[in-house]
């Protein structure tokens, strides 16, 4: 890949924010702005939407959640989708503006860390100043106000399209809790001061709640106070698919219209598209658990009774000890062939079942 000259993703809006003294980056309501201006003034101030970063994702400036259970795959997903700003290309079917990303991550060891970069990116080793930066803070006990203060004095208002901070209760400061609204309002009040000043996008990484998901929209399921997902412009969740070892990404933005759901497989180290409906895996009960349990063991008995045998269904009755209306079920699932055969003693004839040839023996 050759060396390109970039120009910042961020034209404006990072500049027009850095020389306002009304970004407080502690969320502090002493700083907001008291001025009033009339609708024309305003319109005037504001005449376009901030630059897409992900086209019909996020924007800069704007702040966004990436929210899935432990150890599905939370960081390989936004290391991929760093790799794919840095590069310019497309990100699960969204197209990207090319810029610098910068990975702030308080999750992994180091030696991890460059492990899964040097895998998710491999591109850095041919391109001179390859556009990814990271800083790394596993274990160094950093909170969120003084990453805030950190990046103030070191990044240059626009030299960021993307900041990702790895993971939010990493950063929580002590004594704060991530179930507590009003601290976690000021929590995002801070990632909106970050994104104001440097006018990069925030995308935050957050753990699911525990238990089942299934039944929760999505914007209900990131562990935490209801207001980690009403402050973020882009709520985006990994969810389990219908089908075994794939996924379903939805996402919820706010100047964006509805992205619609789409289907995504783990194809180490980078999450890729599948060809596959976007179904979510449903929810089983206690109910339906204990009857699938229950039809499993009718079928297992049906079948074993059926080995090499052609029997009806009162026979099958005296073999398994089972209703007629339950050995049916079990006779329909297992797709058995049947066929009306006379009785030798009484010469009427019965219906008889038997199992296809690949299920006999």
């Amino acid at each position: 890949m050759p060396r390109t000259t970039q120009k910042p993703i961020v034209d404006s809006y990072a500049t027009m924010q850095s020389n306002s003294d009304d970004v407080d980056l502690g969320g502090d309501t002493s700083a907001v702005p008291s001025q009033i201006v009339t609708l024309a003034s305003f319109i005037a101030n504001h005449p376009k939407q901030s630059t897409p970063v992900i086209d019909g994702l996020l924007r800069c400036g704007e702040t966004m959640n990436v929210i899935a259970a432990s150890k599905i795959g939370k960081t390989w997903l936004v290391h991929g989708m760093a790799r794919c700003v840095a590069t310019g290309s497309d990100w699960l079917g969204y197209p990207t503006r090319r810029g610098r990303v910068l990975i702030v991550d308080a999750e992994l060891h180091p030696s991890e860390l460059v492990q899964r970069l040097q895998a998710v990116a491999p591109e850095y080793a041919t391109v001179a100043d390859f556009p990814i930066d990271v800083m790394s803070l596993r274990g160094r006990m950093v909170n969120i106000n003084q990453l805030a203060e950190r990046l103030r004095t070191d990044v240059a208002p626009g030299r960021y399209a993307v900041i990702v901070v790895d993971a939010l209760y990493r950063f929580l400061p002590k004594g704060c809790s991530e179930n507590d609204n009003a601290a976690m309002m000021a929590i995002y009040n801070c990632l909106d001061g970050i994104a104001g000043r440097t006018g990069a996008a925030i995308v935050v990484v957050h753990h699911s709640s525990k238990g089942d998901q299934s039944g929760k929209s999505i914007t209900d399921m990131g562990s935490g106070a209801g207001s980690i997902a009403r402050a973020t412009d882009t709520h985006l969740a990994i969810r389990p698919h219908e089908e075994e070892g794939l996924a379903v990404l939805q996402a919820v933005c706010r100047s964006f219209s509805p992205p619609d759901d789409i289907s995504i497989r783990f194809d180490f180290p980078r999450w890729e598209l599948a060809s596959r409906e976007p179904r979510l895996a449903t929810r089983q009960t206690t109910g339906d658990e204990k009857q699938k349990r229950l039809d499993t063991e009718a079928d297992d008995a049906i079948r074993t009774a059926l080995n090499g045998k052609s029997l009806s269904v009162s026979q099958l009755r005296t073999a398994t000890g089972m209703g007629p209306d339950r050995i049916r079920r079990a006779l329909s699932r297992l797709k058995t062939i049947s066929k009306r055969l006379k009785n030798r003693s009484t010469g009427k004839k019965s219906e008889r079942f038997r199992l296809p040839k690949q299920q006999d023996g």
